[in-house]
């Protein structure tokens, strides 16, 4: 099962990435310190080790930790406006464009995030991560048909044609989704909200992300 579970867990919440908030170009390095266990026994997918994120104006997270361990499901739970969206954002390496400070470390992965340059940042996220915002139709593109959205999906995982139909079939039953070629071959708004919702699900889990 994906390790990743904590971004899909997070669905009810308001998730989407949109145009407030931009990848970060990180000027300058954050220390890295390293956050896995000595033994190597302890598998994490996410690590996130005394993050602060400020605005000119206020701070918007103040020195929070978390871990998520291979296999752990993680839920957090907040009145709106207490940073769930602002944190979930920072896990995957997206911060406001206005941020006028970042502290700390995030690890996905295994992998320190604010160490990247931007196309290695992209190829983490397509390859070890699932994310299901909370409007699919800001994530699906109108002009392509269901079919065409999880094929392309799969791709950026190199997952094998044969592979995709499986694990689509396996988890359109699981979700309780039509497996037909007709439904495949429909357009987002030929489907319902929880069908599109659903079919996010689907592609977030393609590959399995680790």
């Amino acid at each position: 099962a994906p390790i990743s579970a904590i971004l899909l867990l997070l669905i009810p919440l308001n998730l989407s990435l949109d145009g407030l908030y931009t990848a970060s170009h990180r000027k300058k390095k954050l220390p890295v310190s390293s956050l896995s266990d000595a033994t190597g026994e302890v598998s994490m997918a996410l690590e996130i080790k005394h993050f602060s994120l400020k605005l000119p104006t206020q701070t918007l997270i103040n020195s929070l930790s978390l871990q998520v361990k291979t296999g752990e499901i993680v839920t957090l739970v907040g009145a709106s406006g207490s940073g769930k969206s602002t944190l979930l954002r920072a896990a995957l390496g997206h911060f406001p464009a206005t941020a006028a400070g970042i502290e700390g470390d995030v690890r996905l992965a295994g992998r320190a995030l604010f160490s990247l340059h931007d196309r290695a940042l992209r190829q983490l996220r397509s390859q070890k991560t699932g994310f299901v915002p909370q409007d699919p139709r800001l994530s699906m593109m109108p002009s392509q048909t269901i079919e065409t959205y999880l094929r392309i999906m799969a791709a950026r995982r190199g997952l094998p044609a044969q592979q995709r139909k499986q694990q689509v079939a396996a988890h359109f039953e699981e979700l309780g989704l039509p497996d037909g070629v007709e439904f495949l071959q429909r357009y987002p708004h030929q489907i319902s909200g929880g069908q599109r919702q659903r079919v996010m699900v689907v592609a977030a889990m393609l590959g399995y992300p680790a």
